[in-house]
């Protein structure tokens, strides 16, 4: 029921993720991170939020990605319905696609980076996320945006869109946790929630804040 796509910037060790989906209130439901520990998706037709907790917590523990996943998901005997990805501490990327998902289902992990979706519209919606991710802007959040924009102009979700979410944690700054959890447009709202974000009247306070 939805699409997302993590990354990871070693060189600012910031990790972000963005989703949207045809239902509401996704960000609350699959993204979730830890500059600590990395950053992890739980979606698909039957979601386990507790999986991606129970990532973070094993790749505090330096366990890779990977086998962070596979150890969570082993004994969950409804991880056929369940899609999981991940990036660790060291841009390793995982995922878990659940054969029991809804059509298409789709995912790529690479370097610092994986994108992964199911109740898709196609097969190359997965492939749009990337090349919008890839386009040129300013910041990490504006790319990842960019990323949701283009898998919708590639059919998306094949329900269309009620909700979106952009999760972006650091050492170097607070979460940036911006959700929108029911829209007729969520991905032209999480633009604006952004830029309000980053108004100077808002970023100047939030700039403020403790950071670890």
């Amino acid at each position: 029921m939805t699409f997302t796509i993590l990354v990871h910037d070693p060189l600012n060790q910031t990790f972000g993720g963005a989703t949207t989906t045809g239902n509401i209130c996704v960000g609350g439901l699959v993204l979730r991170g830890d500059p600590r520990g990395g950053i992890t998706a739980t979606q698909g037709a039957e979601v386990n939020t507790l999986w991606g907790e129970d990532v973070i917590t094993l790749m505090k523990e330096k366990i890779s990605s990977e086998e962070s996943i596979k150890q969570v998901i082993r004994d969950d005997t409804k991880k056929e319905y369940r899609q999981l990805s991940a990036i660790d501490l060291k841009g390793n990327s995982y995922c878990f696609s659940g054969n029991s998902n809804e059509n298409f289902i789709d995912h790529i992990a690479n370097k610092n980076l994986v994108i992964s979706g199911n109740t898709l519209s196609n097969k190359d919606v997965i492939q749009s996320i990337l090349k919008g991710y890839n386009q040129p802007a300013n910041s990490m959040a504006q790319r990842l945006i960019a990323a949701l924009k283009g898998g919708e102009k590639e059919g998306g979700d094949k329900r269309g869109l009620m909700s979106a979410a952009l999760l972006i944690v650091s050492k170097k700054h607070p979460p940036i946790d911006l959700r929108i959890d029911f829209s007729v447009s969520p991905l032209d709202d999480l633009e604006i929630l952004y830029k309000k974000f980053c108004d100077e009247k808002f970023f100047g306070w939030f700039r403020k804040l403790p950071v670890r």
